[in-house]
């Protein structure tokens, strides 16, 4: 019977693309691996303590079939964030801060209307095409992957290879490839595959720096169900105008405040606003 649906399924996405794909669970069980039991703490709880970052992404490549916008600027916190289009035709703000759960994403349009939604990735996603949601922002700009909860760690570890698998929610998992050239050297993190269930999304972001440091560069890909490239985004993003821990204003994080008309995220998708906005 399994057969049977797997096989409809798979003649359906050929027949017929793109198809809506409910991405499957990662699923691993949790291994000792003798010297790398503590590898999170040691990684994460040792350099991760960069708690603000500002900063200019220059955007090469493609997003929804299309080349995105060149430049925007980028204000990451812990629990906030602030994307705005620094050149172009349709410019946008998009913030969110968690003053009080749950918390709240504000798009402010070219045209002055308001988006509003407390599903934070969504209203992101369908804005700029891109997993640009303030943990996932935070954690591409300092390369700290972290956990939101507690969940157990799991391991896939090799020789000169390790997986390290982070799914804290059925809805959200990140596995982490890291790599080193014997055993006696230190990992490196080449990338990692994240899975989110609720938009549906899954990409592939590679790293070119060290744990807790700003990238120059970062790279992320859509993938489809087989892990290949999906065609949704693969964009370069380069880094600079860097600011590491600055005082920012707590007032550059809340909504917009222009007098325009009120959206749903329902009600911006069939509002004709020609989306995503990263693109011209």
């Amino acid at each position: 019977m399994c057969l049977v649906a797997l096989a409809t399924a798979l003649f359906a996405a050929a027949c017929a693309r793109p198809v809506p794909v409910t991405l499957p669970v990662p699923r691993s069980v949790a291994l000792e691996v003798p010297g790398d039991s503590k590898l999170y703490q040691d990684i994460w709880d040792t350099g991760c303590n960069i708690f603000q970052v500002t900063a200019r992404l220059t955007l090469r490549g493609r997003v929804a079939g299309k080349r995105p916008r060149s430049v925007i600027w980028v204000a990451s916190a812990a629990t906030a964030f602030r994307l705005e289009a620094s050149e172009g035709e349709r410019p946008f703000v998009l913030t969110s801060v968690a003053t009080v759960p749950p918390q709240v994403a504000t798009l402010q349009l070219p045209d002055g209307r308001l988006a509003h939604s407390t599903d934070v990735a969504a209203l992101v996603q369908l804005a700029t095409g891109l997993p640009f949601s303030g943990g996932e922002l935070h954690r591409l700009l300092t390369t700290c992957p972290t956990r939101d909860g507690g969940g157990p760690v799991s391991y896939r570890p090799s020789s000169d290879a390790l997986d390290l698998i982070l799914s804290d929610t059925p809805d959200a998992a990140d596995v982490l490839h890291f790599a080193r050239d014997d055993a006696s050297a230190s990992w490196r993190l080449l990338a990692m595959t994240s899975t989110r269930q609720s938009l549906p999304l899954r990409w592939r972001t590679e790293f070119h720096a060290p744990i807790a440091t700003v990238p120059r560069t970062f790279r992320l890909t859509s993938l489809d169900w087989k892990g290949q490239p999906g065609g949704e985004f693969d964009v370069l993003v380069v880094v600079d105008h860097v600011q590491v821990s600055p005082m920012i204003e707590p007032r550059l994080f809340e909504p917009a405040t222009a007098s325009g008309e009120r959206m749903t995220l329902e009600e911006l998708k069939t509002s004709g606003v020609r989306l995503p906005l990263l693109v011209d």
